[in-house]
C-alpha cells in the first residue's frame, strides 16, 4: 500500500471520479435533490412548459413582430393535431387503445397501481394489438401535425 504525506495526502476514504462519493456520505445535498425533481417523468411536461414559456418569451423580446405568427403557427399544429385524434376516434371507433385493457379506466381514473404493476394493465394475449392501436393513432396525429406545418 503507499502512503502519500503533505500535499498529496488524501482524506479517510480514497478519491473518487467527479461526482461520485462513498456510500453514506452525502456531498451533493441540493444538487442531488434538483437532479431529482426535474428528471421525475412527472414533471418533465412541467418542465417542457417552462422551456417553451421561456423560450416564446425570448422571442418576443428581440422581436416582438414574430409573436402573432407564432401563434397563429402554433394553434394550427395544435388544431391539426386535435383534428388527427378525432380522425382516428371516428375512423376506428372499435379500435380505441383504451378498448384493449384489462378493466376499464373510467371507473377508477385515480387508480395506482401496485408497486411495479401498470395502473391500467393490457388484457392478456393482446399486447400486440394493443401496440398497434398506439403505433396506429401516433402515425395518424403525427401525419395530420405534418400535413398542416409543410402547408405553413
Amino acid at each position: 500500500m503507499v502512503v502519500m504525506t503533505g500535499r498529496f495526502a488524501s482524506g479517510p476514504f480514497p478519491p473518487f471520479p467527479a461526482g461520485l462519493s462513498p456510500a453514506g456520505t452525502n456531498r451533493r445535498g441540493k444538487e442531488h435533490a434538483m437532479k431529482k425533481i426535474l428528471c421525475n417523468p412527472r414533471n418533465l411536461l412541467v418542465l417542457f412548459v417552462l422551456c417553451g414559456v421561456a423560450l416564446l418569451a425570448a422571442l418576443l423580446f428581440f422581436s416582438p413582430y414574430q409573436g402573432p405568427v407564432v401563434a397563429y403557427k402554433l394553434a394550427l399544429v395544435c388544431v391539426a393535431a386535435i383534428t388527427g385524434l378525432v380522425f382516428d376516434f371516428l375512423a376506428f371507433p372499435y379500435a380505441l387503445p383504451s378498448s384493449y385493457l384489462d378493466r376499464d379506466w373510467r371507473d377508477d381514473p385515480e387508480a395506482a397501481g401496485e408497486d411495479g404493476q401498470p395502473d391500467f394493465p393490457v388484457a392478456d394475449g393482446y399486447h400486440g394489438p394493443f401496440c398497434a392501436a398506439l403505433m396506429r393513432r401516433a402515425l395518424i396525429i403525427a401525419a395530420f401535425v405534418v400535413a398542416v406545418a409543410l402547408g405553413l
